[in-house]
């Protein structure tokens, strides 16, 4: 079952890096904390969401299960962390970039 866990995790990463860049590319340079703050709060009750459901397995009395509900909140919260931190910073310096 802790396969299943890698590509739904990717998925969602990649899913939130999507919706964040297209926001982004629809209201234009300049737009990121307004990006973050609407995009950003739906990718993240969108993520919360899965992890809760997968998180759930933590508290069975099953250790298989315990590993896949602890492998897909970690991963979950690193993959929403890329997506809501590090991705803009990158944004963030492209426009300095082509600002200069």
């Amino acid at each position: 079952f802790n396969l299943i866990v890698l590509p739904s995790v990717v998925g969602i990463g990649v899913d939130n890096a999507v919706h964040i860049y297209h926001r982004y590319m629809d209201e234009g340079l300049g737009s990121l904390k307004r990006v973050l703050r609407t995009t950003g709060a739906a990718a993240l009750m969108a993520s919360l969401t899965t992890a809760f459901g997968f998180g759930a397995g933590i508290i069975s009395h099953n250790v298989g299960l315990q590993s896949l509900g602890s492998l897909a909140v970690v991963g979950i919260a690193s993959v929403f962390t890329a997506t809501t931190i590090f991705f803009p910073g990158f944004l963030s310096l492209l426009e300095r970039i082509h600002k200069s």
